[in-house]
């Protein structure tokens, strides 16, 4: 029996995406716990990065290149969502 391909939401998948970069969980507990493959997670997650400087106005064609601009990027994302996760539910 064919099974039908389960389809997340925008939301879902941020905040799947937030808590790999929280680094409290391995991405297979994130994996188990949110019932998703690990693949598909570490998908989201270079996704949530590599958009994460358009929430602050930054050209979405640049990219970050350096490592510390990647931390910086990481730590405002979190206080950003952390700030806004009531509307993640």
């Amino acid at each position: 029996m064919k099974q039908n391909r389960r389809k997340h939401s925008p939301e879902f998948k941020a905040r799947v995406a937030m808590e790999t970069l929280k680094g409290d969980e391995t991405i297979a507990e994130l994996a188990i716990r949110f019932e998703v493959h690990p693949t598909q997670i570490n998908k989201w997650k270079k996704e949530l990065v590599a958009g994460a400087a358009n929430i602050f106005g930054a050209d979405p064609n640049k990219k970050i290149k350096d490592e510390k601009g990647l931390r910086v990027c990481r730590s405002k994302l979190i206080r950003y969502f952390e700030n806004h996760d009531s509307n993640l539910g």
